[in-house]
């Protein structure tokens, strides 16, 4: 099996991809339908993202954010992966993701 190509930020197609989540939202649904529709979308964006940006970007659709309310002068919020099964993590834990995931 190949070894994926690893994600390299780029800030100059951040837009591109932030247009292509958001047509992607459109019409809202569910995450998964979300991650379908960046694969189906990625090839018409303008510029042609790399796979690994495509990839993450979907992966992005992953995660859930878990606020903490308990904290009523500084609530603070976890980003985890939706499924976390025992030595499982889909996707990476976003404190085990590189840098450039991160700032995507």
């Amino acid at each position: 099996m190949a070894e994926r190509e690893p994600y390299r930020h780029d800030q100059d197609i951040v837009s591109e991809l932030a247009a292509l989540a958001d047509a992607a939202c459109e019409p809202p649904g569910a995450r998964h339908e979300v991650q379908r529709r960046i694969a189906g979308l990625a090839p018409t964006a303008e510029p042609t993202a790399s796979a690994a940006a495509v990839r993450t970007l979907s992966e992005a659709f992953g995660y859930r954010i878990q606020l903490d309310r308990g904290k009523a002068r500084s609530p603070g919020a976890e980003l985890e992966p939706l499924n976390q099964p025992p030595g499982f993590s889909w996707p990476l834990a976003i404190r085990g993701a590189s840098d450039d995931v991160r700032q995507l």
